[in-house]
């Protein structure tokens, strides 16, 4: 997104596996105001596979 005075702009990768019993996630969002960083999070979770 842009306006007059500022930019900003977002980056995300996710990365999907699985095993016989659980899908991992894993996931990096990253945040810039202009080309400064405001934010970097990475997310992880397992989650069951329930008759899948």
């Amino acid at each position: 997104m842009r306006r007059e005075e500022w930019a900003v702009r977002t980056v995300t990768h996710t990365h999907l596996s699985c095993d016989s019993t659980h899908f991992h996630l894993r996931a990096r969002m990253q945040a810039f105001d202009g080309d400064t960083s405001v934010r970097d999070k990475t997310y992880t979770a397992s989650i069951p596979r329930q008759a899948v």
